[in-house]
């Protein structure tokens, strides 16, 4: 007799992996491979011109979003030059502000 092959996803440790679970071992997947997970909060109008971009392009979220931060952070390290002086000065600026100081 032919065993019949259950649907869904396959159980981890004999029982079905919460989302949470699913999520994590997704997450060391990408760490393993060298990946930073970021999460980013975007106003409406930007999320309404993301979904048509991407209906549009057939390309998904993540994958129009992480062009998009690769290519405007590699501008800009070449537009500040490898030393990235433009950071140490923003981050300066930011523990000022940070720390109390209004100077």
């Amino acid at each position: 007799m032919k065993q019949i092959k259950k649907k869904g996803r396959p159980p981890l440790n004999g029982s079905p992996m919460t989302a949470a679970e699913r999520k994590q071992r997704q997450r060391e997947k990408l760490a393993g491979a060298g990946a930073k997970t970021f999460s980013i909060v975007i106003s409406s109008k930007a999320a309404e011109i993301l979904e048509r971009y991407c209906e549009i392009t057939g390309t998904s979220r993540l994958e129009h979003i992480s062009s998009l931060a690769e290519h405007a952070i590699t501008e800009w390290a070449i537009l500040t030059e490898p030393s990235l002086p433009a950071l140490a000065e923003w981050a300066a600026k930011r523990n000022k502000l940070t720390n109390g100081d209004s100077k």
